[in-house]
């Protein structure tokens, strides 16, 4: 049986919730956040959403997101979110235009097939911009993301191929998805000091994820890039979770720590 859309399902579920067949009749609170769960789990035609309710576990108002914010003021949802459901790569900012200019304001990066979380503290009730990662969201296509500022904040570009002159040469972070390495070169055209960066898993395609400049090793800038490995300095992005519990949240508080 398929449905025609999200509302058509999300319908079938309440009406079976008020029919009494279900235990969690006498639960409204807990029927609430099933319904809101279910309703994220099957994001609308397959696109990589982010939803984020205003209360813990899933309650309260909500918005979904199929792409960039800048501002969260946009959607009536600024400084609002304490959990979240995750479809993607996404990351939340404590600032508007994704924490530029505010280098040590926190940040929270989640990432999954419909991964749900109470907010940490730093970023709970305080996010106003979030940002969707990589090539349209899909985390097992290929893609390079670098950005301005260290932890993903600032401008962003993303590459799905080889280039010889990126759009900004002064790149702090980065993230890749899909199951291809890249090389970093220091120059234009492919010159200067290289290093390959790798996924965090090449054969299960785990986003790797590269939050300081100090995790490009020996190179300073980031001159051109290029699909594929060409150089002898490897980078693995798991070596900078080394002392995180869980690489899926990632939280920047302002002084170059994670939590978990």
């Amino acid at each position: 049986m398929g449905f025609a859309n999200s509302a058509q399902f999300f319908l079938l579920i309440d009406g079976f919730l008020k029919s009494g067949h279900s235990n969690f009749s006498f639960f409204p609170e807990m029927k609430s956040s099933i319904l809101a769960v279910l309703l994220t789990a099957i994001a609308v035609n397959g696109r990589y959403v982010l939803q984020c309710w205003e209360g813990n576990n899933y309650s309260g108002s909500s918005v979904r997101l199929i792409a960039n914010s800048n501002d969260l003021a946009d959607y009536n949802f600024d400084n609002r979110a304490a959990s979240c459901c995750f479809r993607g790569v996404w990351v939340l900012f404590d600032v508007v235009n994704y924490n530029k200019g505010e280098w040590q304001s926190p940040m929270h990066l989640g990432w999954g097939d419909n991964y749900c979380v109470t907010l940490p503290r730093s970023i709970r009730w305080r996010a106003s911009s979030a940002r969707l990662v990589g090539d349209g969201g899909n985390y097992l296509r290929d893609s390079l993301s670098v950005y301005q500022g260290e932890f993903f904040m600032g401008h962003e570009a993303v590459y799905t191929r080889s280039s010889s002159y990126p759009l900004f040469k002064f790149a702090k972070s980065a993230v890749i998805t899909g199951c291809s390495s890249w090389t970093l070169y220091e120059r234009g055209n492919f010159g200067g000091r290289a290093v390959c960066a790798h996924p965090s898993d090449s054969i299960s395609c785990k986003p790797g994820f590269f939050p300081m400049k100090r995790d490009f090793g020996p190179i300073r800038r980031i001159g051109s890039v290029r699909k594929g490995c060409y150089a002898k300095t490897a980078l693995t992005a798991s070596d900078t979770f080394n002392a995180v519990k869980s690489p899926r949240f990632i939280s920047y508080t302002g002084n170059f720590t994670f939590s978990p």
